[in-house]
């Protein structure tokens, strides 16, 4: 995972807003909404915060694709998204939670294993 947060075209945090798989498909489309954006190579993230609200945290939005044998679901909590672009399309491994996330950045920064900033 950390290979993959320092070497991903896009890393974002978020929660998911809503999943929508076909029976028999390998893969899912996963509608993401972000409140970070840490990297993006490409236009992945559309910001869709107001720009009328001044001073409100920004908000963006995408779809990703991600196995479905992850067993995405809406619901509460927050992960991060990390993917790279195949073929154009944002692809994504399973995505963690981001407590799990915390716990394996905490460990990586005490045994000096962080190869690029580990910032979320």
């Amino acid at each position: 995972m950390l290979h993959l947060f320092c070497t991903a075209d896009f890393v974002a945090r978020g929660m998911v807003e809503a999943v929508r798989t076909q029976p028999g498909r390998a893969h899912s489309q996963v509608h993401v909404v972000a409140n970070a954006v840490l990297r993006q190579a490409a236009p992945v993230f559309a910001d869709v915060t107001p720009l009328a609200k001044g001073g409100e945290p920004h908000r963006w939005r995408a779809t990703l694709v991600l196995p479905a044998r992850c067993g995405a679901a809406h619901g509460p909590g927050e992960f991060l998204f990390l993917g790279r672009l195949q073929l154009g399309q944002p692809a994504l491994a399973c995505a963690p939670q981001l407590h799990h996330w915390a716990m394996v950045r905490a460990a990586a920064l005490q045994e000096g294993r962080g190869k690029c900033s580990l910032d979320t």
